[in-house]
This record gives C-alpha cells, sequence and structure tokens, in this order.
C-alpha cells in the first residue's frame, strides 16, 4: 500500500483525513513540521498532506525545508488547510506543493485528488526510469562503437586491440585513485570520471589518416616520419569534433578532444602538439598521458620488444616531473599492485581468446 503522511497539528482534522484514507492507504500523522521530518527520515512516504498553520514552523517553512533536501524533495506535497487565501496557495505552489486543497474538504474530493496524485507520481517515475533505460542502451551502443572504431584503429598499429580497453581500465583506475586521494577534486567529479573514461578509447583516433609504411614501420622513424606521426594528435581532435557533434554531448566531447590533442604534451614543456606545460595541460590529458606510455611500454610493437612490467614502472618513475604529472605520477605508483591485475586480466582475456582459436 501507498503510504501517506499527515503533518497537521489540528487532530480533529488529522482524524478525519485518516479516516478518510485509511481504507487505501497506510497512514501516518504528525502534529508539527519537525515531527513530520523525523518520520520522514525513518520510513519511506509516497505522499505528504502538508498543513499550513502549526506551531514552530508553518507550512511553507517546511514545504522549503523538504525540498532543500535531496531526498525528501522528491516526495509530492499536498496542502491540505483552512486557510485558503490565493497567495498563499500560490506561494505554495511556486515552492513546489503539487496540489491545494482547501478545508474543510469533501472525502470524495480529497481521495479522487490524492489517487490523482499519486497515478501521476507514478507516471512520472515510470517514464523517467524508461528514459534513463533508453539513455543508458544509447550510451552503450555508443561506447561499443569508440571501442570498436578505436581498436581497429590500433589493429593498423600492429597492436592486438587490446591497448584501447587496457588503457581505458588504467585511466578509470587513476581516476578514482586521485578522487580517493583527494586530488584535484576540484576538476575529478563523477561525471567527469564517467566521461573521461569514456573518452580514453578515442585517444588515438588520428591514426586513422596517418600510412600503413609510417605507422607499421620497423626501427626509428626519421625526422620527416615522427613529423607525420605527430600529426594524429591535431587529427584526432578535429575527427572527434567532426564525427561526433550530435552524438555525444558537448561535455564529451570537449573532454575527448582535449584527450586526442593533447596526450602527447609532457610537463616539462617539450611534449607535443602545442608544448604545454604543467597544469596547462588538461587534466584529462595528464592522466591519458600515463596510462598510454605504460601500456606502450609493456607491448611488442613493430619497432621495439616488450619492456618488462618492472621496467616500465622504473621507467614512469624516472620521467616524474619531466614527462608526467608528479602527483598522478605517485597515485600511479602506489597503486602497481591494482595496475598488475588489469594486466593479468586482460593477458588472460588474450590467451582464452588464443585456445578458443
Amino acid at each position: 500500500m501507498k503510504h501517506i503522511l499527515v503533518i497537521d497539528d489540528n487532530r480533529t482534522s488529522t482524524a478525519k483525513t485518516v479516516d478518510a484514507l485509511k481504507g487505501s492507504y497506510r497512514v501516518s500523522s504528525a502534529e508539527s513540521g519537525r515531527e513530520g521530518i523525523q518520520i520522514l527520515k525513518r520510513k519511506a512516504v509516497d505522499l505528504i498532506l502538508l498543513d499550513y498553520v502549526m506551531p514552530e514552523m508553518n507550512g511553507i517553512e517546511v514545504l522549503k525545508l523538504l525540498k532543500a533536501d535531496p531526498i525528501l524533495k522528491k516526495i509530492p506535497i499536498i496542502f491540505l488547510t483552512s486557510n485558503q487565501d490565493t497567495e498563499l496557495e500560490a506561494e505554495a505552489l511556486e515552492n513546489g506543493a503539487v496540489d491545494f486543497i482547501g478545508k474543510p474538504f469533501a472525502t470524495k474530493t480529497l481521495v479522487g485528488r490524492v489517487m490523482r496524485t499519486l497515478e501521476l507520481e507514478d507516471y512520472k517515475n515510470d517514464m523517467e526510469k524508461k528514459v534513463q533505460e533508453k539513455t543508458e542502451e544509447i550510451k552503450a551502443i555508443q561506447q561499443s562503437i569508440i571501442e570498436n572504431l578505436a581498436s581497429i584503429i590500433e589493429c593498423r598499429d600492429s597492436d592486438s586491440g587490446q591497448h584501447v580497453r587496457r588503457t581505458s581500465a588504467y585511466v578509470e583506475l587513476i581516476a578514482k585513485a586521485l578522487q580517493k586521494d583527494e586530488i584535484y577534486t576540484e576538476i575529478l567529479t563523477d561525471d567527469y570520471v564517467s566521461r573521461l573514461v569514456r573518452a580514453a578509447a578515442l585517444h588515438d583516433i588520428g591514426k586513422i589518416s596517418i600510412p600503413d609504411q609510417i605507422l607499421n614501420k620497423p626501427g626509428k622513424l626519421n625526422r620527416e616520419e615522427f613529423e607525420v606521426i605527430k600529426r594524429h594528435t591535431v587529427i584526432g581532435g578535429e575527427l572527434i569534433r567532426e564525427s561526433l557533434r550530435g552524438v555525444e554531448t558537448e561535455e564529451d566531447m570537449d573532454i575527448a578532444e582535449q584527450i586526442a590533442l593533447y596526450h602527447h604534451e609532457k610537463w616539462d614543456g617539450t611534449g607535443y602538439p602545442k608544448q604545454l606545460q604543467e597544469e596547462e595541460i588538461p587534466l584529462c590529458a595528464r592522466i591519458m598521458a600515463i596510462a598510454d606510455v605504460f601500456d606502450a611500454l609493456i607491448s611488442r610493437r613493430c619497432y621495439k620488444e616488450a619492456y618488462t612490467t618492472d621496467e616500465a614502472f622504473s621507467i614512469i618513475k624516472d620521467s616524474k616531473e619531466r614527462h608526467f604529472d608528479p602527483k598522478i605520477t605517485e597515485v600511479f605508483l602506489k597503486n602497481r599492485d591494482a595496475i598488475e591485475e588489469i594486466i593479468k586480466q586482460f593477458n588472460d582475456l588474450e590467451e582464452m581468446g588464443e585456445r578458443v582459436v
């Protein structure tokens, strides 16, 4: 049964309200706003019937308190009062009440409007749930497309395609570890981290424009070839702007563009394409940089053999304050066990894939 809370200091009025509703609903009552709020903290309530004239706080004051609470504000509130001043009704509705019923009321009127309010609330909640489910479904499809596209690009780079997923896993671990240690908290909100992890897969999308003979050249690139490779950052940023417009939000595109454009910048200003330094480099790109370099170190590529995990961690440590943000580097090194667990999980998946083939 739906649970209704009546907040009214008039016992006669409360008794009439409870009697009208008790056959169809579970009804609780409180004689003041303060008592009502205490009940709401202990029990789940589907609807509040709120009087205006009460001790300590009047109904409008109680209404404002409830609407200021991130959880309680979701409960629909009907004003139920003998004060039928039109200005009071307007003030109640402006502050979030869904209806206004004057006393004395006809039982059928009260029951009908309570029923209508609860039905509308159920409909709203159902629609919100369906919208959320559809949004999550669309996000999953978008992410799958992004990851598949990124994997195709990585496969051109003589990689198994797992680089995209491994680096995304490292990025998520680093970002959440920074949150836990309260580093860059003004930027690293949960929403930002979610967008960052999604965007990480696109960091090398600009490589789609690099010729195979350069991308897969064994050995060291000459100066002209390296200049061509460097262009993948700028091209990647442009591609994201052109291809994701209308598909991703502006916030998603901003982070994805910054990652693609700046993940080869270095803390000391010697990176590319803009030679940004320190915190001029967007945080998302600084996180991506350490994840990308680490995974490249432990991976076999056409131009090099894989480094051992120990060697890779040592290189990352030595690159602190030169290539990488020192705060991010410390967090990365501190979470070595978790990083190695990610490596193991992906190695196990690749081995399983080979056995299936």
